[in-house]
């Protein structure tokens, strides 16, 4: 495996050249992952993030509504310099070979700034203006080296397969062992917040053996998956180097070979970056406990009972307590006597056919009704009103009291609450509504009692209203948006989830509240993410 001309005036074995000029490339990879690529990918997932959500790409009206945002210009621009960037990297690696074959100055950031020099030197051939002439470019005489491609051949097939190797050693083999070591830990063991150890001064703390043993299986877990991905990441990096360098040697055409000089060694800022990302990973792994513990998704059931139990229905709240929710979630609109009903639509048309809007109703008239049990079985139920809900539940969960139509006033709010009064459940109950200034009045005016404004989330809505939580419907529930609200101090829920993909989304996301019809779902879901280890839970982090 050797580069040599046609007479065999010169001799350079591959391996010698990667031997020779490894330090350089790999000071070259090392830089180029850390400060291009891993930041490029973050960007990019933050992008995917920020402007999407689960019916963005399905949904034109959201597409439309988000170009006329303040982040259509800024990511339209981002786009451009990441394609710029990704131009620049790629031309990079190319002038690190020319400096290795010349044996010019190599180093990341000179290979960058002659990269950046070349892509705007095409730009401006591009774009700028063109002189009518013809290069006359005299060709060099003498016998040109005739180069084997052989060698370039072996480098595109060894690359690929030092890779795979890498893996196996720094992340399959060693994810192996660590899954060995699990089984010897307790399962979801929770050893003393780091975080809150630091603030109260290493004071009242007690780190027993099995604290130590699960802290140090989640440092090597974690430097395995964060600093392994990295070497890897690396090594894929100098690989490509190697490949662009055998590539630019093979196809030159100059009179004799190039004479490689070695001499250059693993840099000071390369080790220092090294052990700087190697450090992260220990302290990723080491507050472990503040990442993936102490948050808490609570589910809500739809429409009292969601699925299982017909809409609106005292059966619905059984289910819901029966199953464990932490709440349901009811409707409430108001007849003309100013009796409050529990009712979705602003007519009971879908229920039993009555098409008269239930505000011009009276109690009276509407108290015989019969409904149909929205299951599917062949019960039948009334109308309720709101208080024999407040009196099924009991304290034995709360209740997610939704105004809607004309009871989403100042009056509603008075007279719901004095209800509540009556039967002391003013920290039981949680006020909702579409409209804001109802639940505004409510959090001005009963501060002891949770309020949250549903929202659909569509790009430039106001979501800062004075409330404790903002509700999101679930196709417009972009993370961006998420983490807004909670960095708003206020609690985040999400509405209507069905989906088994997006129930794991949104519990993965830590979300506060998910109202779902799916109890049951939820349920499975919520098992089978319990049921991750630590070492999982970390890289399904890393993964989204």
């Amino acid at each position: 495996m050797s580069f040599k001309d046609e007479n065999n005036q010169s001799r350079l074995s591959v391996s010698g050249l990667v031997l020779k000029k490894f330090p350089e490339v790999w000071n070259y990879s090392v830089f180029e992952s850390a400060l291009l690529c891993i930041p490029c990918i973050a960007f990019v997932k933050y992008v995917r993030v920020s402007v999407s959500s689960f019916r963005f790409l399905a949904n034109k009206e959201l597409v439309k509504a988000f170009f006329h945002t303040w982040k259509a210009p800024f990511f339209c621009v981002a786009a451009l310099l990441f394609a710029i960037l990704f131009l620049v990297e790629f031309t990079a690696k190319f002038s690190l070979a020319e400096a290795v074959l010349t044996n010019g100055k190599t180093g990341f950031f000179t290979n960058i700034k002659n990269a950046f020099r070349q892509v705007f030197r095409l730009i401006r051939y591009f774009f700028g203006r063109r002189k009518n002439r013809t290069d006359k470019t005299k060709s060099s005489k003498g016998e040109k080296v005739r180069r084997d491609f052989i060698p370039f051949i072996q480098t595109v097939v060894a690359v690929p397969i030092v890779i795979f190797i890498a893996y196996i050693f720094l992340l399959f083999v060693p994810e192996l062992l660590i899954m060995y070591w699990e089984n010897n830990l307790p399962f979801g063991y929770h050893t003393p917040s780091l975080t809150e150890l630091f603030i109260s001064g290493f004071g009242g703390f007690y780190f027993s053996e099995t604290d130590l043993s699960v802290l140090l299986y989640r440092v090597v877990s974690a430097v395995v998956l964060v600093f392994g991905n990295f070497l890897i990441l690396v090594i894929a990096e100098a690989g490509i180097c190697f490949i662009i360098l055998t590539l630019l040697y093979t196809l030159g055409n100059g009179e004799k070979e190039p004479e490689i000089r070695g001499g250059k060694k693993i840099s000071a800022g390369v080790m220092v970056l090294t052990v700087m990302i190697f450090l992260l990973a220990c302290i990723f792994g080491l507050f472990y406990e503040d990442w993936f513990n102490g948050y808490s998704t609570q589910i809500v059931a739809h429409r009292s009972g969601g699925n299982a139990a017909s809409e609106n229905s005292l059966d619905g709240i059984e289910f819901a307590i029966d199953r464990g929710c932490y709440a349901s979630e009811i409707d409430v609109r108001r007849t003309r006597d100013g009796v409050y009903v529990v009712n979705h639509d602003n007519t009971f048309e879908r229920m039993n056919g009555e098409t008269e809007k239930i505000w011009n109703l009276k109690w009276d008239e509407i108290n015989t009704w019969i409904i149909p049990d929205t299951t599917g079985t062949n019960r039948v139920h009334r109308i309720y009103r709101l208080e024999e809900m407040l009196d099924a539940v009991e304290g034995r969960e709360k209740l997610f009291i939704e105004l809607k139509g004309s009871a989403a006033d100042e009056r509603a709010v008075d007279e719901i609450m004095q209800m509540v009064a009556e039967r002391n459940e003013e920290e039981k109950v949680v006020l909702i509504s579409f409209h804001p200034d109802a639940i505004e009045y409510a959090e001005e005016n009963y501060p002891e009692t949770d309020t949250g404004v549903l929202i659909h989330g569509r790009p430039g809505q106001k979501f800062d209203y004075n409330c404790d939580m903002v509700l999101i419907e679930q196709g417009w529930a972009a993370y961006s948006m998420l983490l807004k609200i909670k960095g708003s101090q206020r609690q985040v829920g999400v509405w209507t989830v069905n989906d088994k993909l997006l129930l794991d989304h949104f519990l993965r996301s830590k979300v506060d509240y998910i109202i779902t019809d799916e109890i049951d779902l939820v349920e499975r879901v919520k098992k089978s993410q319990d049921e991750r280890t630590d070492r999982e839970r970390m890289r399904d982090l890393l993964k989204e």
